[in-house]
């Protein structure tokens, strides 16, 4: 992919390079549910990493790409304020949001990112907080890609972790929205657990195990899964960008389908939500009320700031 950085904002026209990175590949044992096959095509851009140089009276540029005005003497890029941030994929890049995973144990939650994916191959983490702790094991909530398919994992206590995978891999180098809802049934403990792209459900299934989904208790990670604390490393790195990860309280996609915003905002519902817009920086605000820690950028180097999102850029 093409990338467009912040660092030379003085260049006509700024253009970025591929990180490359691969992840690890999954080792995880665990009780793995296919998702149905109504699953649909995530493939919402156009995967052209080259801006056109047609000197025509008509501007082309490839939608991934920062737009070039052939018909003047000034370059445009993306909004100002239109950034994200790149993970290498090698795993020494992630984001410590400093904060547990939000969501109550009895509570239903909806996770969910908008994410520029590059690696099809192993396992790319997007938010979790499973630890490979005994005294955490089978606790926690993930949302992740396994070979490019969504994947959402969450650990109920005393019951191995119930994961649910998408039938269809994302298409890579293109934004696209990825969610995962947890909906429980407080008098049995039973729940079920849906996966949703772009808007669209992808899987969906229901799990009578007899207990609810508990977060770990620890810091929850953007962009890897914590590793044993000393442990050396972080697990299942993410190779590509994310602009915004929001946790919701309740399923917002109760009444079916719907068009994802392409700016998360705080609402009153907002457990947390990080938005990667600041291009500079180490460190992110939690926007949601009542939250005072910020996320930090980690890594040597960490994450990189990208002039990209959703709504342009890349």
């Amino acid at each position: 992919m093409r990338r467009v950085f912040l660092c030379a904002a003085a260049v006509a026209l700024i253009a970025g390079c591929d990180d490359g990175g691969t992840s690890n590949d999954d080792t995880d044992t665990a009780v793995d549910d296919t998702a149905s096959s109504d699953t649909v095509s995530s493939d919402t851009a156009s995967s052209d990493d080259t801006a056109s140089s047609d000197t025509s009276s008509e501007d082309t540029a490839s939608s991934d790409t920062a737009s070039v005005d052939t018909s003047s003497s000034e370059d445009t890029v993306a909004p100002a304020s239109c950034y994200s941030v790149g993970f290498n994929g090698n795993g020494s890049q992630y984001v410590d949001t400093q904060v547990a995973f939000p969501a109550r144990t009895s509570q239903d939650f909806t996770v969910e990112a908008w994410i520029y994916p590059e690696s099809d191959t192993g396992r790319d983490t997007i938010i979790s907080d499973l630890y490979n702790r005994e005294d955490l094991a089978y606790m926690g909530v993930e949302l992740a890609l396994t070979d490019g398919k969504l994947e959402l994992t969450v650990g109920p206590q005393d019951v191995t972790w119930q994961i649910l995978t998408a039938d269809t891999p994302l298409t890579m180098e293109t934004w696209v929205h990825v969610a995962g809802t947890y909906t429980v049934d407080v008098s049995t403990q039973n729940f079920t657990m849906a996966i949703w792209v772009d808007g669209v459900q992808v899987g969906s299934a229901d799990k009578s195990v007899g207990s609810w989904v508990f977060n770990s208790g620890e810091s929850t990670f953007i962009g890897a899964r914590p590793e044993l604390v000393g442990g050396g490393g972080q697990l299942f790195p993410f190779a590509g960008a994310i602009h915004a990860v929001r946790v919701h309280k309740g399923d917002l996609f109760e009444s079916g389908d719907y068009t994802p915003s392409p700016e998360l905002e705080n609402t009153a519902d907002t457990l947390a939500l990080w938005v990667f817009d600041a291009g500079t920086g180490t460190e992110v605000a939690n926007e949601a009320d009542g939250v005072d820690e910020s996320a930090v950028l980690t890594g040597t180097p960490g994450p990189t700031w990208e002039q990209s999102c959703p709504t342009g850029g890349l």
